[in-house]
């Protein structure tokens, strides 16, 4: 894993992916809470399978299957516990904070867009 941080445009590109990936709703909302716990400094999060359940509203058996559909597809890296009773850490995979980010001032459809947009990978297609 290499030292560069996670920053919140490198989770937004990851949340993007997660969400054109086919993923269920469920998963994306796991994505979701997932990302709100990274460590930015290590790109990890290490929140417990209730925490994630208890915010995103889900049961705990529901989180868990959302969390290995999302290791499963290449979307999610999951670290061994350290032990009993401690959480697993999650990874955000390597592709996605080596991926160069780029700021536009207009959207390819010609929408005019502000500096803070970030699109990864070309036009979202959100129009």
């Amino acid at each position: 894993m290499a030292d560069n941080p996670a920053s919140i445009g490198q989770r937004f590109a990851w949340l993007q992916a997660v969400a054109r990936a086919r993923t269920t709703a469920t998963a994306l909302r796991v994505a979701l809470a997932i990302a709100s716990y990274v460590n930015g400094a290590r790109a990890e999060a290490w929140p417990s399978l209730r925490t994630i359940a208890t915010w995103c509203a889900i049961e705990k058996r529901n989180a868990a299957a959302a969390v290995r559909a999302l290791e499963r597809a290449g979307l999610l890296v999951i670290a061994e516990r350290g032990g009993p009773r401690r959480s697993r850490r999650y990874r955000i995979p390597e592709a996605f904070l080596e991926t160069p980010l780029r700021c536009v001032t207009e959207h390819p459809c010609g929408v005019s867009g502000n500096t803070s947009e970030v699109f990864v990978g070309g036009c979202p297609d959100l129009c």
